[in-house]
């Protein structure tokens, strides 16, 4: 009897301490526009996902893969909103929630506060009028992400050119009413 007791004991510790023990896991992703055949990545960032532990290290990645779309499907429906998502808020690994970090409100170009209207909007039409296409009018632009990592980053299925995460795969942007707002005097980090 004295030996079930014991042993029930030892197995309850073991059990609660894989519950408190989470590991953590993260995949890398970019937001990403294509004109005219030619690809230009708009942001970087990571997506992290817990699970219960380093056996169930896809299930992590999996989790920090679904951040990410979170993040990115959100972004660009607000993609006219100068302010960072609530799906985009960075986490922290002392919880159990899947998270972003790495994309903040500044990486969309919006500088301090309310200034300009630099949203993700601006920076599809920037890159692409600017950088991919800077003399052309009309374009298509399809806009997208990618994730990378270990297993269970990537998305099972895939669209077009590649990306696993589409957005628009057809978004039209008028580049010489964009120049004509000025947009491409505008200067970005890391241009």
């Amino acid at each position: 009897m004295k030996r079930t007791i014991t042993l029930a004991a030892v197995l309850s510790s073991f059990v609660a301490g894989d519950a408190a023990a989470r590991e953590w896991r993260g995949c890398s992703a970019a937001i990403q526009i294509i004109a005219d055949g030619k690809l230009s990545t708009l942001w970087q960032f990571e997506g992290r996902g817990s699970c219960r532990n380093r056996a169930h290290a896809n299930d992590c990645r999996r989790a920090a893969r679904d951040a990410i779309a979170h993040c990115v499907r959100a972004a660009w429906t607000e993609r006219w909103s100068r302010k960072l998502p609530g799906q985009c808020a960075p986490g922290s690994e002392s919880g159990s929630r899947p998270f972003v970090k790495g994309i903040l409100d500044t990486d969309f170009g919006r500088g301090r506060g309310s200034e300009g209207d630099q949203d993700f909007k601006w920076a599809v039409e920037h890159a692409a009028c600017c950088w991919l296409h800077p003399t052309g009018g009309r374009i298509q632009v399809m806009v997208g992400a990618d994730t990378s990592g270990d297993a269970g980053c990537q998305s099972p299925a895939t669209f077009q050119e590649g990306f696993d995460l589409p957005l628009e795969p057809a978004y039209q942007v008028d580049c010489q009413s964009v120049r004509d707002k000025g947009y491409c005097a505008v200067r970005t980090s890391g241009r």
